[in-house]
């Protein structure tokens, strides 16, 4: 089975999940609830960029999402209004918390996913015997299929956590592995261009392609695939790796694959002086390097030129007059000294320009140091030439944002937060469980921007989402015993770490049926203390646990009809979000919500502290347990063991993966 790989608690969702819009897990009380529709309502802080304003900060704000597509965005006081129009239910609408924001999802639009594996290693070469010497022997590796879906696995989900909702990926030269990296991507749903790296000289003998018409023959194969996958989040892209690999005939054919297919077209340039002056000996006809792709017919408006550091002004007239966009790639351009893009002589000139991370040459597949680097090397420019501009923050942002956007030629569908387009966003928490950002209470909305920009990670995105789907969730999990699950219609137990597989339509959970009183339930309560946002988020309260706050749950009236030892009992009303959220809300001091509280309390007799219930609903649909011999009867009880942990224990990996419409939870193990 193939699931996505989290860390630090993240919790990996496919997209195609037509009935689930949120999912939410509580570790104490045992709660996941879920809100149903198509329509999502988030109040609170909107962050964008615009053509006008490089970073827009809109406080106080109601923005809507119908399906995929932002249909509003208003002032908060018209919430009311809005949902008599638009007929969305009180559960559809998330409050964030003043901690709390909304931006727009972040676009690389130069990644090498087949360089994944040596990120952060093999820096000590420049550009040219870097490439010859620890690149191509890496990118030769992915003929092994195991090996590259492993590592397409975790590019696509190491992007999706740092906030990258749509990237521009180079592959390999391998055909076969390039189309699982457009599977991976289909399936976890990112947004994406996929790209076969084409090259026939100047490269390992091994790790070529076979001549000019194989070259052509299998881009022209890969985009016929991906097109067949009928997902229009995932596109190909014709990607000659750079002039000295690909030669006259080549680059031209390859023009001609891309016009016929009105596809977008990616390669290097000019990226460091060594390989400008190699250009001109093997293109000596040519009038620069940019006059080498002009001539081949590679220069379009959906074409992504990386790096383009060492460009005279004429060859900026020619990618003004082509509208090219550029991908600026300040982490790889350092690492590899290869030079300082004056991004500022671009944006004055016209030029469309974005940011890439540009792994592995970059040593970080994240777009937040892109952002942050790419000020650095401005204002580096500065030290050097006091009378240099340097880009702002703000800017960086644009850059990473609709800046990606325009040079992917995709602004009218992504980019910001413009009513029509879709809905790909991140919701930002500076006050994560685990954030390493430090927070004062005399920090403004705009003092927490800022500090995520600069110092936030992937631990302060507490969700991504792309065309509107929820594709990753940030939440912290408690790690199962060894025992993990009992049920009363199995004799044999499923063994460590194996995998449940629900399908979520035909079932509900329910709150914990824990015990409530003695001193063995507080005792363990006082490890942990768990609070619910009001944006339906759970948040580990590391820095405020202790006993006084331990949460206590209350037992079922005395009317209720208590199950014998080692059965459960049904609640009379499934757990809705509503009522999940009034649950918590006597730890704040509201006595309203006790009744909310024990009517959603299931009571267990004599049973652990920490067990959760589950129910299956249909034989058919019941839920696969692996290792075992036989599933549960229609109707029984699945309990599952949850400790709570101390503080001395790492956090868990726990994966939740969906494919299709079923949704795998496997339950992971500290060891």
């Amino acid at each position: 089975m193939a699931s996505g790989e989290a860390q630090r608690g993240s919790t990996i969702y496919s997209p195609k999940m037509d009935d689930v819009d949120q999912l939410v897990f509580e570790s104490v009380t045992g709660m996941i609830f879920i809100t149903s529709g198509d329509k999502r309502v988030f109040v609170g802080t909107l962050v964008h960029s615009t053509r006008d304003d490089p970073m827009l900060i809109m406080p106080e704000k109601v923005i809507g999402v119908v399906g995929s597509k932002i249909e509003f965005v208003d002032d908060k006081s018209m919430l009311g209004e809005l949902q008599e129009q638009y007929g969305f239910p009180d559960s559809a609408v998330t409050f964030l918390t003043s901690s709390q924001f909304l931006m727009p999802g972040l676009i690389d639009t130069h990644i090498h996913a087949a360089q994944f594996p040596n990120s952060g290693l093999k820096l000590d070469l420049e550009l040219l015997e870097w490439l010859q010497k620890y690149t191509f022997p890496t990118e030769a590796a992915f003929s092994d299929l195991k090996f590259a879906e492993e590592v397409y696995r975790r590019v696509v989900d190491c992007t999706l956590r740092n906030g990258t909702t749509t990237a521009s990926y180079y592959a390999s030269a391998h055909l076969a592995a390039t189309k699982l990296l457009a599977n991976t991507i289909n399936t976890k749903g990112q947004r994406a261009l996929v790209g076969k790296v084409n090259m026939i000289r100047n490269c390992p003998e091994h790790y070529r392609e076979e001549s000019v018409q194989a070259s052509v023959r299998e881009t022209q194969e890969l985009i016929s695939y991906i097109a067949n996958l009928q997902n229009p989040l995932v596109n190909a892209i014709v990607t000659p790796r750079f002039a000295p690999t690909c030669p006259e005939d080549q680059l031209a054919a390859l023009a001609d694959v891309a016009a016929k297919n009105d596809c977008h077209i990616q390669t290097h340039m000019s990226e460091t002086k060594p390989e400008v002056k190699w250009v001109s000996k093997l293109f000596p006809s040519a009038k620069s390097y940019t006059d080498v792709y002009e001539q081949a017919g590679l220069l379009t408006k959906k074409t992504i030129l990386a790096h383009c550091i060492w460009v005279d002004d004429e060859e900026l007239d020619v990618m003004v007059k082509n509208s090219v966009g550029v991908s600026h790639c300040p982490n790889s351009n350092t690492t590899l000294v290869s030079g300082q893009c004056n991004v500022r002589r671009l944006l004055n000139r016209g030029i469309k320009v974005s940011l890439g991370t540009d792994c592995s040459g970059g040593y970080s597949p994240s777009m937040l140091n892109a952002i942050r680097l790419s000020l650095f090397v401005s204002r580096s420019l500065k030290i050097q030439d006091p009378d240099h501009k340097p880009i702002t923050l703000a800017e960086a942002v644009r850059l990473a944002t609709l800046g990606g956007a325009q040079v992917l030629n995709m602004e009218d569908c992504i980019g910001n937060f413009e009513v029509g387009k879709d809905f790909d966003a991140l919701l930002i928490d500076v006050r994560a469980p685990d954030s390493p950002l430090d927070i004062f209470d005399r920090d403004s909305t705009e003092d927490y921007i800022e500090k995520f920009l600069y110092n936030g990670d992937d631990r302060n995105i507490m969700k991504v989402f792309v065309a509107g789907n929820c594709v990753v969730q940030r939440d912290k999990f408690l790690i199962p015993s060894k025992e993990t699950f009992l049920s009363p219609s199995m004799k044999n137990r499923p063994k460590q770490g194996s995998t449940i597989s629900p399908a979520f339509k035909n079932y509900k959970w329910f709150p914990s049926p824990c015990k409530t009183q003695g001193p063995k339930y507080k005792k363990t309560m006082r490890d942990k203390t768990f609070a619910l946002s009001s944006s339906a988020t759970i948040q580990l309260l590391e820095e405020e646990c202790n006993a006084k706050r331990a949460l206590e749950l209350k037992k079922c009236k005395k009317d209720s009809k208590l199950p014998k030892k080692g059965k459960f009992a049904q609640t009379s009303e499934p757990l809705t979000a509503s009522t999940s959220m009034n649950t918590l809300a006597k730890e704040n001091g509201d006595s309203s919500s006790d009744e909310s509280l024990e009517a959603s309390m299931v009571s267990l007799e004599d049973s652990d502290d920490d067990s959760i219930g589950v129910e299956t609903r249909s034989t058919e649909n019941a839920m696969q347990f692996i290792d075992l011999q036989q599933q549960p009867e229609q109707g029984s009880w699945v309990i599952v063991k949850l400790p709570v942990i101390n503080s001395t224990s790492r956090v868990p990996e726990i994966t939740n993966a969906a494919f299709l419409r079923d949704l795998k939870l496997k339950l992971g193990f500290a060891l």
